[in-house]
């Protein structure tokens, strides 16, 4: 019908919210400028969780599989296990990386 059915607000300073990706039930958030990621239900627009991890502009690569999201950050590279809005591991190189990360059989 082209009805709302809900809204999250998500704080925006700058209006750099990144793009949005959906990992095993939940939507996944990133927040370039407040350096947020945030785990919504889709069918309510509840936040389930929110972190905070320095992440890029670019989207998350999701795997189903695993319930991860892996983002590529302002130092490296970080993976969050989805459903319960815990980093798994983050990786530093001290180096920014401003490309879309790449998962390809289970490796990141």
């Amino acid at each position: 019908t082209g009805a709302l059915d809900w809204a999250v607000d998500v704080p925006r300073s700058s209006g750099e919210t990144g793009p949005v990706a959906t990992a095993c039930g939940v939507l996944v958030v990133s927040d370039y400028y407040n350096s947020q990621v945030y785990g919504v239900d889709p069918a309510t627009g509840a936040t389930q969780w929110m972190l905070s991890v320095d992440t890029n502009l670019q989207p998350p690569v999701v795997d189903e599989t695993s319930c991860t999201a892996y983002f590529a950050t302002l130092d490296g590279a970080a993976a969050i296990a989805v459903l319960s809005g815990t980093v798994t591991w983050k990786a530093t190189n001290g180096k920014p990386s401003f490309s879309m990360p790449a998962v390809a059989g289970g490796r990141f």
